[in-house]
């Protein structure tokens, strides 16, 4: 698993290869860092391809401290079995959480 914070022009967590409990506590400071630069973020997960409960819970986690700031989260996904994941938890029901197919969506949506 690989990590990366882009901090420009909207904070963005990329995060690539697997995600479970074993490392998911590697991508949560990411993830804080991100909502401290900006009310909304990015999470970049089109590399990923593997998510258990654990990660599914680093996206509860961005969507709950952009939350407090009035913001939201665009989450890249087009890994289909992490799609199906996240469908399953309901992050679709999440109000300032959007899931879309590319960075370029992920950006216009969060635009001011």
């Amino acid at each position: 698993m690989d990590v990366r914070l882009t901090k420009t022009p909207i904070p963005t967590v990329s995060v690539s290869g697997e995600v479970d409990h074993y490392n998911s506590h590697l991508v949560a400071p990411a993830i804080r860092e991100a909502s401290h630069i900006d009310s909304s973020i990015i999470l970049d997960l089109s590399n990923l391809t593997y998510l258990d409960s654990a990660g599914v819970q680093l996206v509860f986690l961005a969507s709950r401290l952009t939350h407090e700031k009035s913001g939201s989260v665009a989450m890249v996904v087009t890994n289909d079995h992490v799609h199906r994941i996240l469908e399953i938890t309901g992050t679709d029901n999440i109000p300032n959480l959007k899931t879309v197919s590319n960075l370029s969506e992920a950006e216009d949506s969060l635009k001011k």
